[in-house]
């Protein structure tokens, strides 16, 4: 029993040390706080700080969140296709959002013409895209439906002979003749 005594006083001597120390109303006199380790934008750090008899406290430093940076336009939009951009952490370079971009729409551009209307037929024009030059859109320009005639007499008509009127579209310069007939006595 004594060898058993003999193990169990110095620990139990230790032990006492340190219920004394702790409990007997010893104030804690702590150092200035130094970094463990820095907190990121995504992971915690930790401070330190220590009592002359060796106790040690320890804080968490909590992460400071990502910084918004710049946005980068990796695809843009076109007047058809959507595009793609992503923002950047300014502290850490991480990406922390992504967005799609729109496409713009066409913009109207000239008006050009494929097939000139006459007068009795119709004819066609299209816009084309001021940007990417795409055909946006197409329509029938409507004929006149009649042609618009001026007249002029060639050889006038007697009283025994015929005589020829020409008549000419004002728009299309189409052209036909008629005989006049004689006037008579």
């Amino acid at each position: 029993m004594k060898k058993q005594l003999s193990r169990i006083l110095p620990l139990a001597m230790v032990l006492a040390t340190i219920l004394l120390l702790t409990s007997c109303g010893h104030k804690h006199t702590y150092g200035e706080w130094t970094i463990d380790k820095e907190a990121t934008c995504v992971e915690n750090g930790s401070k330190i700080r220590s009592c002359e008899c060796g106790e040690v406290e320890t804080e968490n430093i909590p992460a400071k969140g990502h910084t918004s940076g710049e946005w980068i336009t990796d695809v843009e939009a076109t007047c058809t296709e959507t595009g793609t951009k992503y923002q950047i952490c300014s502290v850490c370079s991480e990406t922390i959002k992504s967005e799609i971009i729109s496409a713009n729409g066409h913009n109207g551009g000239q008006w050009i013409t494929d097939v000139e209307a006459t007068c009795k037929e119709n004819g066609s024009k299209h816009q084309v895209c001021s940007v990417c030059s795409e055909t946006i859109k197409t329509e029938i320009i409507k004929s006149a439906g009649k042609h618009s005639y001026t007249s002029k007499v060639i050889k006038a008509a007697t009283c025994t002979t015929k005589g020829e009127q020409k008549f000419t579209c004002s728009v299309c310069k189409y052209t036909y003749t008629e005989e006049l007939s004689p006037k008579g006595h």
